[in-house]
């Protein structure tokens, strides 16, 4: 089973990882870390609001040099780079070339070079 966990975007810039919570006043946030007592009672945690465009889910995959791969992130493959997006409850990439939609296959080596929010294709 693969680890759910997010990725998004700080006004400033600055990526925050963690579990996405939508709140009463309508912000999508991430929680990095929630901290517990002796008895499994919630103690704290810390919530960062982040841009909602910029939400990416963790695929559960990384990639050749270990970087974990989500949604948004821009990777080589095949000498091509293509964009990681969810498709038909499966991660996907589509070629830039002509559209079409390729599934993650573990045989297939990939390389994150940049994302989306960051980089142009």
């Amino acid at each position: 089973m693969r680890e759910i966990k997010f990725r998004g975007k700080l006004d400033n810039g600055k990526w925050y990882y963690g579990q996405l919570v939508h709140t009463v006043r309508d912000e999508w946030c991430i929680i990095p870390d929630f901290k517990f007592n002796d008895d499994d009672e919630l103690m704290s945690c810390f919530c960062e609001c982040i841009n909602p465009d910029t939400i990416g889910q963790y695929t559960g995959l990384k990639d050749t040099n270990g970087k974990e791969i989500y949604e948004g992130d821009i990777v080589l493959s095949r000498g091509k780079k293509e964009v990681v997006y969810w498709n038909d409850a499966l991660f996907s990439f589509v070629t830039s070339e002509n559209g079409e939609v390729y599934k993650f296959s573990t045989t297939t080596e990939f390389e994150v070079v940049g994302n989306i929010y960051d980089d142009a294709k």
